[in-house]
């Protein structure tokens, strides 16, 4: 799938990984990847971990036992729709419509918070729409947030290892 994005790039942009992997692209994807399996479930738990301070708004008697329980569940939804939506972008003909699976990961983020917030983080049903929505916002932008750092960390990655070899 990394083949295949980079493939898709606009070709300026291809051509400065190109530049910057010394015309070695294979290798640099390969490197990426290595990293990029290694350290992506650990930086996202942790980033979504962050979530919880979000719940703590919403409603500051609850426990953190509590905040972490309610933050995983949503998590583990979205996760499980994820993955059965994974064969999906692997489809050559998808790639162009890749950002469905994403959307409908965060509808499910905020469809499970919906159905739970009633009672636990919000009181009234009005309250649970505003609070899944911003629960969902924020949970999306730590996702994205933890996307970013690791791109960073994955291109630092290849790019050292790279080197290291020459």
């Amino acid at each position: 799938m990394l083949t295949r994005q980079f493939a898709a790039m606009d070709p300026a942009s291809r051509e400065i990984f190109e530049r910057a992997a010394g015309g070695d692209l294979p290798t640099f994807i390969s490197h990426y990847a290595n990293a990029f399996g290694f350290l992506q479930s650990i930086l996202l738990t942790l980033f979504t971990s962050l979530s919880v301070f979000a719940l703590g708004w919403f409603r500051p008697q609850l426990s953190w036992p509590s905040r972490l329980n309610i933050a995983m569940g949503v998590l583990t939804a979205g996760t499980v729709v994820g993955l059965l939506l994974l064969p999906t972008m692997a489809l050559p003909n998808m790639f162009a419509l890749v950002w469905i699976s994403p959307a409908i990961v965060v509808l499910a983020y905020f469809l499970t918070t919906l159905r739970g917030a009633r009672g636990v983080i919000a009181d009234t049903l009005s309250g649970a729409w505003i609070k899944s929505i911003v629960y969902t916002i924020v949970l999306i932008l730590l996702v994205l947030l933890s996307g970013l750092v690791l791109s960073l960390i994955c291109a630092f990655h290849a790019l050292t290892s790279m080197q290291a070899a020459t």
